[in-house]
């Protein structure tokens, strides 16, 4: 099996993540643009971003089965019931 190869542009762009989206490889918009961007991701940034895990906080789901034995959302099976 072959390795893989990466262009120079890509790795670059890779490289200086933390100046997204200014490191684009393909950029569409105008740089001035781009940039408006990136200071309203910087502003934000605090409530977007955490490296506390205790901070984080996913809800999801969970599927469970009905009396078919197929999965459902419990708030789905909830309101057919109604």
């Amino acid at each position: 099996m072959g390795s893989l190869q990466i262009s120079d542009s890509f790795q670059n762009s890779y490289k200086s993540c933390e100046t997204y989206p200014c490191n684009l490889v393909h950029q569409t918009s105008y740089p001035g643009a781009v940039q408006a961007y990136r200071n309203r991701l910087d502003n934000a940034s605090s409530k977007l971003f955490t490296s506390n895990e205790e901070e984080i906080l996913i809800p999801f789901r969970d599927l469970l089965p009905n009396e078919q034995g197929d999965f459902s959302c419990p708030a789905t099976r909830d309101q057919r019931a109604n």
